[in-house]
């Protein structure tokens, strides 16, 4: 489809595939503020005529009765078209492309997305409205037709564009939520990893030292304390001893000397052994 197949300084009718040229989208009479759009016999109201208005990729849809008073959108909470206040944001804006039959046309809104397209249902007063539906029928396909009899459009805000247009933000968000599952995705895969790490090092170490080895080390360890202890007590005590002994054999050499001459020292054989005491 070219770029822009329609001409924003004329009207257009809108027929579904579905219910067929005798039928076409309208306003109805006019009423303040403006009637749900709905399917209308053809020819029988003034409001059946659109201006199709271009502006940077996206349509704008306004209605012959109310000019640039009114444009038909979508609020958030909406599935069936409305006529809303005019502006720039996403629910303003249409896209049109081809449709699969030749001459037929398929119609999407840009707030929520390529999957939910205009079709036509039933309500139960039997008023038939364009609705925003997600099933591929033919109710999906529409002609647009030029009527060239109601006229041209010399409105000079119906023929301008906006300053600049809301943008989708549906790829932004989608590059978010991918990144935040690779980045989810590496998180677990790096706790599965340590988790991984941490079983494999308990099991090892379960598996080299079982308990009766365990029991033993200890034994062996407190055993080898304790010897150890009591080599240090013992070292010391030798310690201890030793000056006494030193002292104790050096008073006794003094006692003999200051007690007994010299000679009968050397010439009492009883006295001979007092020559071997420890420490000559």
């Amino acid at each position: 489809m070219p770029d822009n197949p329609f001409n924003s300084k004329y009207y257009y009718r809108f027929s579904n595939s579905g219910l067929g040229s005798n039928y076409t989208l309208s306003l109805g009479l006019k009423t303040d503020p403006p009637a749900t759009p709905s399917m209308t016999t053809m020819g029988a109201y003034s409001s059946e005529n659109w201006q199709i208005f271009y502006d940077d990729g996206v349509y704008f849809l306004r209605n012959y009765d109310w000019g640039d008073t009114y444009q038909m959108g979508l609020t958030a909470e909406d599935t069936i078209p409305e006529m809303l206040t005019p502006d720039a944001a996403l629910g303003m804006q249409w896209n049109i492309s081809d449709g699969s039959t030749t001459g037929t046309y398929i119609l999407r809104n840009m707030l929520i997305g390529s999957t939910n397209v205009l079709s036509t249902e039933a309500l139960s007063d039997g008023l038939i409205v364009p609705i925003m539906n997600t099933d591929e029928t033919d109710d999906e396909l529409w002609e647009i037709d030029i009527n060239v009899s109601a006229g041209t459009i010399t409105n000079d805000t119906m023929l301008s564009t906006y300053t600049s247009l809301q943008a989708a933000t549906t790829t932004s968000k989608s590059t978010s939520t991918s990144t935040s599952t690779t980045l989810a995705t590496t998180t677990a895969t790096a706790t599965t990893a340590a988790t991984a790490i941490t079983a494999t090092t308990n099991t090892t170490s379960s598996k080299g030292l079982s308990g009766g080895d365990i029991a033993g080390i200890a034994v062996g360890s407190a055993a080898g304390v304790i010897i150890l202890a009591a080599l240090a007590f013992f070292f010391y005590r030798a310690r201890q001893r030793q000056p006494a002994q030193t002292v104790q054999t050096q008073t006794v050499r003094a006692e003999l000397a200051e007690t007994s001459p010299k000679s009968e020292l050397l010439g009492n054989e009883a006295n001979w052994r007092v020559s071997e005491l420890p420490g000559e």
